[in-house]
C-alpha cells in the first residue's frame, strides 16, 4: 500500500485559528497550487482519495480529480480527518444530495462522485477534543485503512495541517513529534507499507508549486 499525503490549499480565510476548521472557499493562490498538484498527480493510478466533509465545494479534492487521467478511484469523505476543533458542518449523505435535486451540471458531477459514510456527523463531536482524542481518531482511521483497504492499494488523504503531521507521526511511530510533521498547503508526501515496514520515499515535496506554463 501506498499512502500520498496533501493538504487543502489556501483558503480565503487565512488566520491559522480557523484555517480547515469551516467552508471557506479557496484562495486564488489556493486554486492555482491545487491546480499544480492536480498536475503533478494526474498520471497517479489512484484507486482511492479520503477527504475531510468540512468545505466540500471547490476544494482541493475536487480540482485533482478533474485532471486525473484514471478514472477508477472513489472519494471517500471522512471526518476523522477533519482538522483539530473543525466546526459541525452540514449533513451530506448521499440520501440527502439525491433528494436536493442539484441543478447546477458542474455541482452535480462534483457531488455524485462523494461515497459519505452515513453516520459522518450525527455521532460526531469534535469541537472540544483534546490531543489524545485526536490522536486517537488518526490512529483509528490509519487502522481501519490497513485493514480495510488493498494492499496494493495507491491511497491519497487530502487533510490539513495539524490532522496531516499526526498521521505521519502515526505512521513513523513518532508520536510526540508532531511538530516534525506539518504540511505546508498542496505539498505531497509519499509512504508506502510491505508488511510491517513503513517507508518514507519523500516528504513534504513542493517544487511542482513552482513550475512555470
Amino acid at each position: 500500500m501506498e499512502l500520498l499525503i496533501t493538504c487543502n490549499g489556501e483558503h480565503i480565510n487565512t488566520h491559522c485559528s480557523t484555517l480547515g476548521h469551516c467552508n471557506d472557499r479557496l484562495s486564488e493562490k489556493g486554486i492555482r497550487d491545487s491546480i499544480r498538484l492536480a498536475q503533478l498527480l494526474k498520471k497517479e493510478k489512484i484507486d482511492f482519495i479520503f477527504c475531510s466533509d468540512i468545505g466540500f465545494r471547490r476544494t482541493t479534492t475536487d480540482l485533482i480529480f478533474e485532471c486525473l487521467e484514471y478514472d477508477t478511484f472513489k472519494i471517500i469523505v471522512d471526518p476523522r480527518i477533519r482538522e483539530k476543533w473543525a466546526e459541525i458542518c452540514s449533513k451530506l449523505t448521499r440520501e440527502t444530495f439525491e433528494q436536493s435535486k442539484e441543478t447546477n451540471p458542474e455541482q452535480a458531477k462534483i457531488l455524485s462522485r462523494l461515497f459519505i459514510k452515513s453516520d459522518s456527523v450525527e455521532h460526531s463531536n469534535m469541537l472540544n477534543e483534546t490531543t489524545e482524542d485526536l490522536r486517537d481518531r488518526c490512529q483509528l482511521f490509519l487502522h481501519d485503512l490497513t485493514k480495510t483497504y488493498p494492499r496494493e492499494a495507491t491511497i491519497l488523504i487530502v487533510g490539513n495541517p495539524i490532522v496531516n503531521s499526526f498521521l505521519i507521526a502515526l505512521l513513523l511511530k513518532q508520536e510526540g513529534k508532531e511538530t516534525q510533521f506539518l504540511t505546508p498547503p498542496c505539498s505531497l508526501s509519499r509512504y508506502r507499507f510491505r508488511e510491517k515496514k513503513r517507508e518514507t520515499l519523500y516528504f513534504n515535496k513542493l517544487d511542482h508549486l513552482y513550475w512555470v506554463n
